[in-house]
C-alpha cells in the first residue's frame, strides 16, 4: 500500500474510533506506524473487520507497554538490588550510600560498585536478579497482565479469520445457488457462430 494510502486509512480508523490511547511518552508517530502495518497485512473489510483492527493494534500497543514498563519498574529499583548484594560485602550504612550514589550517577560510586562486583566475581545480571527477587510480586502482575491481553490479540486474529471464512462460505453459496436456479439455455454452435457473426 502506498505511503499516503496508508496514511489516509489510518487517519481514517483514528477518525471513526477516537484518538490513540497513548500516555505520557508515547508517540503518536510509533502508534500510527503500527496501526498502518495493522491495516496492510489484515486488509479489513468493513467496519466490523475496521474495529477489531483498532482492537488488536490498540491491545498489541498495551502488550509493549507493559513490556517497557516491567523493564523500567527493574531498572528503577536495581539500586535496591544492588545494596542487597553490597550489604554482604561492606556495613549496611555503606551499602546504602553507594548504591544511592551509583542510582544518581555518581562517577567514585560507579566505581565502587564495579570493583566491589568484580571482586565477588559478579556481573550486573547479578544485581537485576537481585531486584527481580525484591520485585517479583510486581512484575509476575504485570506478566498475567501481558499473557490476559496476548490471548485477547490472539481471540480477535481468530475471530478476524472466522468471519472472513463465514463471508466467503456465503459468497460461495450464493453463486452455487445462482448456477443451480439460472436458466441457461444451450445455444447450438451453428446458431451460436450466427449469433456472433450478427454481433460483429
Amino acid at each position: 500500500m502506498p505511503r499516503n494510502a496508508k496514511l489516509t486509512a489510518v487517519s481514517a480508523l483514528n477518525q471513526l474510533f477516537g484518538p490513540a490511547p497513548l500516555i505520557v511518552g508515547e508517540r503518536i508517530e510509533d502508534y500510527n506506524q503500527l496501526l498502518a502495518q495493522f491495516s496492510g497485512e489484515l486488509k479489513p473489510r468493513g467496519v466490523i473487520e475496521k474495529m477489531w483492527v483498532r482492537e488488536v493494534v490498540d491491545q498489541s500497543w498495551e502488550i509493549w507497554r507493559l513490556r517497557r514498563l516491567k523493564a523500567e519498574l527493574l531498572s528503577a529499583n536495581a539500586h535496591i538490588g544492588l545494596k542487597m548484594i553490597l550489604e554482604s560485602k561492606m556495613e549496611w550504612e555503606e551499602a546504602v550510600a553507594i548504591s544511592e550514589g551509583w542510582a544518581a550517577g555518581d562517577p567514585a560510586a560507579t566505581n565502587q560498585v564495579r570493583a566491589a562486583l568484580s571482586s565477588g566475581d559478579l556481573k550486573m545480571d547479578s544485581v537485576m536478579a537481585s531486584t527481580l527477587e525484591v520485585k517479583l510480586e510486581p512484575v509476575e502482575r504485570i506478566d498475567r497482565m501481558i499473557m490476559s491481553q496476548e490471548a485477547r490479540v490472539k481471540a480477535t486474529l481468530r475471530e478476524i479469520d472466522r468471519r472472513r471464512t463465514a463471508l466467503d462460505e456465503q459468497s460461495r453459496r450464493a453463486t452455487q445457488n445462482f448456477v443451480e436456479n439460472a436458466n441457461f439455455q444451450v445455444i447450438a454452435p451453428r446458431k451460436r457462430a450466427k449469433i456472433l457473426a450478427s454481433a460483429a
